[in-house]
């Protein structure tokens, strides 16, 4: 706000102006010093608790597949499948699952 104020009276009369200003700066380097300090506690306590959530990024995915997998209407086919094969994966269904598992 006054900075172009400040900056006229150091021009217009510097011995008063510059010691004013110096301290005021190392005032604010103080304040802002501290700020930066308690910042930094803080991201540092916000990146320890999001760190293993960092690890989980193909968590959503994974839970996808795994619904996918478990779901009532896989399971019936599967079993179907097998009981016609005499229990046994048949080699369609065996590709299938190859084919899939490649893409994933």
């Amino acid at each position: 706000d006054s900075g172009q104020e400040m900056l006229d009276l150091i021009v217009k009369n510097p011995s008063v102006a510059v010691p004013i200003a110096v301290q005021r700066l190392k005032q604010k380097g103080i304040e802002w010093k501290a700020a930066r300090d308690r910042l930094n506690r803080h991201w540092k306590e916000l990146a320890e608790m999001n760190y293993y959530k960092s690890l989980d990024h193909r968590g959503l995915t994974w839970r996808t597949i795994d619904k996918r997998a478990t779901s009532t209407r896989t399971l019936l086919a599967e079993i179907k499948d097998r009981a016609t094969n005499g229990g046994k994966e048949s080699n369609q269904s065996f590709t299938a699952r190859k084919e899939k598992a490649k893409e994933e």
